[in-house]
């Protein structure tokens, strides 16, 4: 088994459905937290691959005041890009343009600090990017980096980006 800075870096079963519904783990010793990523995306215009919107929502069950949600956006067509952090309990799969999620899983965290995996996100710079990179690429880096850190194992990443490619592909335009 794979460890992270944490202990030993873990993957849910595949079968779990929204994050709300996960149970969290047990954590004894008071020091981390349970941190559940999920991955939401959302239908383009038009709607082919690389129009699929992501949002990477972040909670814990541990400590109920925690969610957050990070994307980035462009105010106008080839304008800079804007990280879009939100610190309410948002259920996306309510919005209309909801497609589908990717469970990605869990990441401990410590204690009162749950934040800090939203901030290595929202760290990704945004500048001087080739002219296709988008939201789905910032997603995947930035929990490329938070391997990188040694929260998670790359297995995790892994796992994660094939689920994201397969959900941004099915029933798309092109």
């Amino acid at each position: 088994m794979t460890t992270s800075i944490l202990g030993p870096a873990r993957l849910q079963d595949p079968s779990d459905k929204l994050i709300r519904s996960a149970k969290s783990s047990d954590s004894s010793n008071g020091a981390t937290t349970t941190v559940y990523l999920t991955i939401f995306v959302f239908r383009g215009k038009p709607d082919t691959h690389f129009n699929r919107h992501v949002i990477i929502y972040f909670s814990s069950q541990e400590n109920p005041n925690f969610h957050e949600s990070i994307l980035i956006q462009r105010p106008y067509p080839n304008g800079p890009w804007e990280v879009v952090r939100m610190t309410t309990d948002k259920f996306w799969p309510e919005e209309k343009r909801y497609l589908s999620h990717v469970n990605a899983k869990i990441v401990r965290a410590y204690k009162g600090q749950e934040s800090a995996l939203v901030d290595i996100i929202e760290a990704i710079p945004l500048e001087n990017r080739e002219a296709d990179w988008n939201c789905q690429n910032f997603v995947l880096e930035g929990l490329q980096e938070i391997v990188n850190r040694g929260y998670e194992a790359q297995e995790w990443y892994d796992y994660v980006e094939d689920e994201l490619m397969t959900q941004l592909v099915t029933d798309t335009v092109d």
